[in-house]
């Protein structure tokens, strides 16, 4: 009898011993499959053009716009060239400078009464405004406000859009993809794109870089694998859209100063990207940048000179931190060019993989 009795102990401990094994496996699995996972944390203050990025790694990686989402696009476009035409009417206004057309004014007053707030604008409603919009970006008094964008807040896509005007003021007018990277709507929610990268999955995680989103940013910080800070390099004599005085690179210095200190993300890889270089090229035929950084004691006209200073502006704001033993890479990159995009995301994604290898050898 206690022969039996120990031969069934003995069978239901191998069973509890086994079933604990199994279980076991399963949470390695589980961990294995989390630590495996590579999440990129975007993150930069407003129009830096991480959503323009985000739009990218979609493109790359398999998930192109399709037709039905091009044609969702279209009530976003016509918003922005409306809203890019009141903010032009309302500088000149400020400017007090002259129209070369009086008439021209009728135009602008019916712009600028123009209810952009509204869920849709449909086809027909900008086909119906777009030559007003087309003979006032022609009109001198406009061209001048547009020479002198630096002293307002202007979008970064007028220029694209005013010269694309025939062919999207068709009333079967479909957007390419040009223009649906261009296009600008703003990120009020965490937005956040998943794909397998060589067996990897990769998450990116997009947050609004408005003052009012900020918040949000602390709660995407827990097992973030790199941190993908997006500045606007050409935003050196731009001011924010929020308080309009604050210098937009000296807000993003700030920001980026705060990010890559903070000791939730130590053991994060760390990689910038100085974004909009097109632009800050066209910049500084126009706008010296020595009226705004007095620091700047180089050709205010090179290129290659202007992008180490700022380089140099953000690598300052690394603190030298026992803890924080994460080097800085960095990327000079146009978000709206999906072949540099494509160039550039294969060196981060080297380095993330490289530092994820290197943190595994150590533990």
């Amino acid at each position: 009898m206690d022969t039996v009795l120990c031969f069934k102990a003995n069978s239901e401990r191998r069973e509890q011993i086994r079933h604990s094994k199994i279980i076991d496996q399963e949470i390695l699995q589980e961990r294995t499959e989390y630590h495996k996972t590579i999440k990129i944390l975007l993150l930069g203050a407003s129009e830096c053009g991480k959503s323009t990025f985000l739009k990218q790694m979609r493109i790359l990686h398999g998930q192109d716009f399709d037709v039905q989402d091009l044609l969702e696009f279209r009530s976003i476009i016509y918003g922005n060239i409306i809203r890019i035409m009141k903010v032009l009417v309302t500088a000149r206004r400020s400017f007090e400078i002259q129209w070369k057309d009086s008439s021209h004014q009728n135009y602008a007053d019916q712009i600028l009464n123009f209810n952009t707030k509204v869920n849709e604008i449909e086809p027909h409603e900008f086909v119906a405004v777009v030559d007003m919009i087309r003979e006032l970006w022609s009109d001198e008094a406009i061209q001048e406000t547009y020479r002198r964008r630096n002293e307002y807040i202007l979008a970064d896509s007028t220029k694209y859009f005013m010269d694309r005007l025939e062919v999207i003021g068709k009333e079967d007018y479909v957007p390419i993809r040009q223009d649906a990277l261009r296009m600008r709507k703003a990120t009020k929610t965490i937005v956040e794109f998943t794909t397998t990268i060589n067996k990897i999955p990769f998450v990116f995680i997009d947050v609004g870089g408005q003052r009012s989103q900020r918040r949000k940013w602390l709660q995407c910080f827990e097992s973030i694998t790199a941190i993908l800070f997006l500045a606007a390099a050409s935003d050196y004599n731009q001011v924010s859209l929020e308080d309009r005085k604050t210098n937009r690179l000296l807000e993003s210095l700030e920001i980026f100063g705060a990010i890559v200190n903070h000791e939730l993300l130590a053991k994060a890889s760390k990689i910038l990207f100085l974004n909009k270089i097109d632009l800050l090229e066209e910049r500084l035929t126009i706008s010296n940048i020595k009226n705004f950084f007095s620091a700047f004691n180089g050709d205010e006209n090179d290129l290659t000179t202007v992008k180490e200073f700022i380089l140099q502006l953000f690598s300052n704001k690394m603190e030298a931190n026992n803890d924080n033993d994460k080097s800085l890479y960095h990327h000079y990159t146009i978000a709206t060019d999906t072949e540099n995009i494509k160039v550039v995301f294969r060196d981060v994604k080297q380095t993330i993989l490289q530092e994820r290898l290197g943190s595994l050898l150590l533990h």
